[in-house]
């Protein structure tokens, strides 16, 4: 889908982290935009909440408001092919960035990071950050 982005992990955190929620990145994203997150980034949300009961139901309401796109045996088979494309270069990122660009190419979605520089490694990904906003 054209107006549909998928959001990585760096630009929630932002959001929950900034004073002024309407001056970041995904609120101006959210205002031109269908958001998205995948089951990989709703886990690394939940990871980094998981001791805390007020960041936890503030990560679930975030959560809840996003479509989401699971992990599927099929984009574990994708992943592995950017992996080995990855692997064949020299260049090793985080598998759980790996999953989220498969998520990405496989729906042909554009993915909005602050982490364009693992990102930017993975071959046909459409990226989208601060400075590339439409």
């Amino acid at each position: 889908m054209e107006n549909e982005i998928l959001v990585d992990t760096s630009v929630i955190i932002e959001h929950l982290k900034a004073q002024k929620k309407d001056s970041t990145l995904l609120y101006r994203l959210s205002l031109k935009y269908s958001l998205c997150i995948s089951s990989i980034i709703s886990f690394e949300l939940y990871c980094g909440a998981i001791d805390n009961t007020k960041k936890m139901k503030e990560i679930r309401s975030l959560v809840g408001s996003f479509k989401i796109y699971d992990f599927t045996n099929f984009l574990s088979e994708i992943s592995a092919s950017i992996y080995l494309d990855l692997k064949s270069k020299g260049i090793s990122i985080d598998t759980n960035d790996i999953f989220i660009a498969a998520t990405a190419l496989t729906n042909n979605l554009r993915l909005c990071t602050l982490n364009t520089k693992h990102f930017s490694r993975i071959h046909n990904l459409k990226l989208i950050n601060n400075k590339r906003l439409n």
